[in-house]
């Protein structure tokens, strides 16, 4: 059954666009998901989408969001 996951979104005033391929999730359990929008801001879920926080602002629009996991535990050759 399909549900809004808004907590930590602009509820009011907020007039922005999302583009197909600004929508990126990575391979954790539980899955990150990130979306850029067309006015310039970055937001990301550690939880699914269950809420959500702006990571970045001040961005040109962003039109394309790919996510990528890092393992810092691994030591570089």
């Amino acid at each position: 059954m399909w549900q809004p996951l808004a907590r930590g979104l602009p509820q009011q005033g907020a007039y922005e666009t999302v583009l197909r391929d600004a929508m990126a999730t990575d391979t954790l359990e539980p899955a990150g998901v990130y979306f850029g929008t067309r006015n310039g801001k970055l937001f990301a879920s550690r939880d699914g989408g269950g809420s959500w926080r702006l990571a970045v602002e001040g961005l040109p629009p962003v039109v394309c969001v790919r996510a990528v996991v890092v393992d810092r535990a691994r030591k570089q050759r």
